[in-house]
């Protein structure tokens, strides 16, 4: 006689790296997507947190259960997924991106444009609060409508190293 289980219930096993472990604590939200659908996202929340670890490229990590809230049908078992778990959440925040926050002696200040009377910019003093990958949370220091000036780091002209480059043409040296 075959034997066959069936179950009515989807477990996702997400990879905490042993650094982030210590703020996920069962009960927690998630945000569940997948790689194959990554239009289709889900919620889900913390249910297991594993005692053993696990080393994986040089770090330990630690599985973490989440239980989708609802299963999408596209969902299937031995999928890669990607999960988010919600480690603290406010709302009506006043959020920068990251690149726009600065130290400096020992300040966090942003680059904020001078009024419409005066020209240029000035550095302001702010204090920060959460923070992830992206975004910084300013608590104190800005105002909704304060104009910041983010560095546009996203192309930067190479620096002459003294070497040069073989496929740049060269001018032809006469013979003696």
């Amino acid at each position: 006689m075959k034997k066959s289980v069936l179950s009515d219930r989807l477990i996702v096993k997400a990879y905490v790296d042993e650094t982030d472990i210590g703020r996920v604590k069962i009960g927690q939200k998630a945000l569940i997507g997948l790689d194959a659908y990554p239009d289709i996202r889900g919620k889900g929340v913390v249910e297991h947190i594993y005692y053993e670890s696990h080393l994986q490229n040089n770090v330990n990590i630690y599985y973490v259960d989440v239980i989708p809230e609802r299963v999408p049908n596209v969902f299937r078992s031995g999928m890669s997924a990607n999960i988010k778990i919600i480690v603290q959440e406010k709302k009506g925040t006043l959020l920068l991106p990251v690149a726009a926050v600065q130290s400096r002696k020992g300040n966090m200040v942003v680059r904020q444009k001078r009024d419409d009377s005066e020209q240029g910019s000035h550095y302001v003093k702010v204090q920060t609060g959460l923070q992830d990958e992206h975004n910084i949370e300013i608590l104190n220091g800005l105002s909704d409508n304060s104009v910041v000036l983010i560095p546009d780091t996203s192309f930067v002209l190479p620096k002459n190293y003294g070497g040069s480059n073989p496929f740049m043409p060269q001018q032809r040296r006469s013979k003696p």
